[in-house]
């Protein structure tokens, strides 16, 4: 699992993205993912949609963990992104990271990629470094270190 996350492509990180709420920052991400997926902007983005009418969508720490459950999709696919102001999700509370996950059930590496990023929304260290980063560089470094450590899931403690 370690090696998948020990070269960041700058392709899968979006940095100081401007948006004014969840969805609105749910559709720019999909626009991007269509990119890397072959799938459709809108495919993804009702794929989200229904992940947060299912009640999965939330935001911990002030990061959202987004899954776009598509089975036609060929593999799995994520994004981080960090967004330039904070903005409002459904709970009230305001996130600033997004990390979105898009990939078909039937694989099995999309429960391992979305348990890893959930132990990233969890780790206040890399979440307080991911978000001191200025500049893409450096974000994606914190994200490469945050995702190597949270691969190891005896290196977090439980909270």
């Amino acid at each position: 699992m370690s090696e998948r996350f020990r070269v960041i492509d700058p392709r899968s990180v979006l940095f100081g993205l401007e948006g004014e709420a969840r969805l609105n920052v749910l559709a720019l991400v999909s626009a991007r993912l269509w990119e890397s997926t072959g799938l459709g902007a809108q495919r993804i983005y009702r794929a989200f949609e229904e992940d947060v009418q299912s009640g999965y969508g939330g935001g911990v720490n002030g990061a959202l963990l987004a899954v776009a459950r598509v089975p036609e999709a060929r593999d799995v696919h994520w994004m981080a992104v960090r967004l330039r102001h904070p903005v409002a999700i459904a709970d009230g509370d305001a996130v600033d990271l997004v990390f979105a996950i898009v990939g078909p059930d039937a694989d099995p590496m999309l429960p391992q990629v979305m348990r890893c990023f959930d132990r990233v929304t969890r780790d206040l260290p890399a979440l307080g470094g991911l978000r001191n980063a200025r500049s893409r560089n450096p974000f994606c470094a914190e994200l490469a270190w945050a995702l190597e450590r949270a691969s190891r899931p005896s290196a977090i403690a439980v909270r």
